[in-house]
């Protein structure tokens, strides 16, 4: 091989790794000062019980048992008007399919806005109990906040057969000058189970939409074990010290070959 090409798939992979992910917000529930507030249920840290949190530590609990049957939100570190390379979010739930009646679920959404700051689309996980599927999560736009058999299994859905945490992740990015939400299931250690995509052409990047709006569990029948909800924005990176030296030497050797 000659060495032109080796050093131009050095500066090509190098160049190719421009995008990662910078944590902006992070709750873990390690204090009582946590950043998830009541719609409804109150949001406990509990770091007992028959639940180990999914960081081994604290979790949060959305206790139904006061205030009736339905969620609590978070902003994150804040609602925000500016898309940029795009963002991510995502919140571990714990779930245990034996335990949920036919007819009981929840709803998390994670929302984005639009360029004045104002809502503009939630992107919904829709988890419940069936009749006939088992515990399935589906993906969707809306909520009813309440139980929908129908929608859940009328579309493409992951089923949860398995006592666990699993983490619901929102990866919002620009797909062809429109936004694109890929719907992440992951399993404790981080494999991916089950992903689904959704977008449509009203949402134009460069016109309509702007960043992170919430987190919502808009409703759940059950109190919900939460734990590390997080914001993560898409960095693009200058180009790194050994991408410009190889491409300066690429640059070197092509004037070379010329002569």
């Amino acid at each position: 091989m000659k060495l032109s090409h080796i050093i131009f798939g050095c500066s090509l992979t190098a160049l190719t790794a421009v995008s990662n992910a910078g944590v902006i917000y992070s709750e873990g529930f390690e204090g009582n000062d946590n950043t998830w507030s009541a719609y409804h249920s109150p949001v406990i840290n509990t770091p007992s019980g028959a639940i180990t949190a999914s960081d081994g530590n604290n979790y949060g609990l959305i206790d139904t048992s006061v205030g009736g049957a339905t969620g609590a939100y978070t902003f994150f570190s804040g609602s925000s008007s500016v898309f940029g390379n795009g963002f991510s979010t995502s919140l571990d739930v714990f779930i245990d399919p034996t335990v949920w009646a036919i007819g009981d679920g929840f709803d998390y959404s994670s929302a984005v806005n639009n360029q004045s700051g104002v809502h503009n689309r939630d992107f919904i996980f829709n988890a419940g109990q069936t009749t006939n599927n088992g515990f399935v999560i589906n993906a969707s736009n809306n909520s009813g906040f309440d139980f929908n058999e129908g929608s859940l299994i009328n579309s493409d859905y992951y089923e949860v057969t398995t006592a666990g945490w699993y983490t619901l992740e929102h990866v919002f990015y620009n797909q062809g000058g429109v936004l694109a939400v890929d719907f992440n299931i992951l399993d404790g250690v981080g494999a991916l189970l089950h992903t689904e995509t959704r977008s449509t052409a009203a949402d134009d990047i460069a016109t309509v939409i702007g960043g992170n709006r919430y987190g919502w569990v808009t409703y759940t029948d059950m109190s919900l074990a939460i734990d590390n909800s997080t914001l993560s924005i898409t960095e693009v990176p200058e180009p790194s010290t050994l991408a410009i030296f190889a491409l300066g030497i690429l640059g070197l050797a092509s004037r070379r070959f010329k002569k």
